[in-house]
């Protein structure tokens, strides 16, 4: 069966569940590359968008845009067919408010459902505040970097999206947003990871072999000592490689690392006297 039989057998069908999540379209599809134009600055940056394809009432669960390449993105989602609703939080205007996962990298994720709260194991979200946005076709919404977002598609519905890095949203990291990187490193640290797992994460980052005895007990203590190895730190410094394009501030990139470091060595500190 053709991908374009499968689509029209089953993806328009109210009654099918159908999702397809972020499809590098230039790896899978690239014949549509032609039927659309790369906005800058997403463009200078090498990105060649992603497909999403949902039926009606599929449901994309509260996050943030954060990678392991990338500290965060900025985001453009066009809606190609049908009908979504996306639910925005103002980070800044919503600290404490959405939990977290707490396992590996999860920590963008929350750990909610915001159409159905539970308030009394999470009471801080009765205060929460968002805004609701329905896309239809020939609709793009810009997603700022570190703006939570909940996603429900309401009809079948096709969209493109396009992920970049932007000076203005990393500078916001050391202002408006600095509490909220704050949160979000802080719950990093307080990761729930099993032992062997947390070794594998250890060798990645230190490439080296992954820890064992004494060594291994020493980040299971005290998770954040991954944080504070230099190839975690470069995370932070994204917006100074070469794929941030015209972008790239290798200034800016070593202030948010630094800022990063600070943080973490100063709960170290803390954690260690406790």
């Amino acid at each position: 069966m053709s991908f374009a039989t499968y689509v029209t057998s089953h993806w328009a069908v109210n009654d099918s569940s159908v999702y397809l999540a972020s499809l590098p379209i230039v790896k899978y599809f690239p014949a549509l590359m032609e039927t659309y134009v790369v906005p800058p600055p997403a463009a200078s940056q090498g990105k060649a968008g992603n497909l999403w394809l949902g039926s009606a009432g599929q449901i994309t669960p509260v996050h943030y845009d954060f990678s392991t390449r990338e500290p965060g993105m900025d985001g453009l989602h066009a809606v190609v067919a049908g009908t979504k609703i996306f639910r925005l939080f103002d980070p800044a205007a919503n600290l404490g408010r959405i939990p977290r996962r707490r396992s590996w990298w999860r920590w963008h994720q929350g750990a909610i459902d915001v159409l159905d709260p539970d308030l009394d194991t999470h009471p801080g979200f009765a205060e929460a505040a968002w805004d609701d946005v329905e896309l239809a076709a020939g609709d793009m919404l810009f997603i700022p970097k570190l703006w939570w977002h909940h996603v429900r598609t309401t009809t079948p519905a096709a969209a493109v999206n396009f992920w970049f890095q932007s000076r203005a949203s990393e500078e916001l990291k050391l202002t408006v947003h600095r509490l909220v990187m704050e949160e979000h490193l802080a719950s990093a640290a307080a990761m729930v990871v099993p032992r062997d797992r947390l070794a594998n994460i250890v060798a990645f980052y230190a490439k080296s072999a992954p820890p064992t005895g004494d060594a291994l007990d020493r980040y299971l203590a005290a998770p954040a000592r991954v944080m504070a190895l230099d190839a975690f730190l470069d995370i932070f410094a994204a917006i100074g490689a070469d794929r941030a394009g015209a972008e790239a501030d290798p200034d800016l990139a070593a202030r948010l690392r630094a800022h990063v470091a600070t943080w973490i060595d100063a709960h170290l500190s803390a954690h260690l006297l406790q």
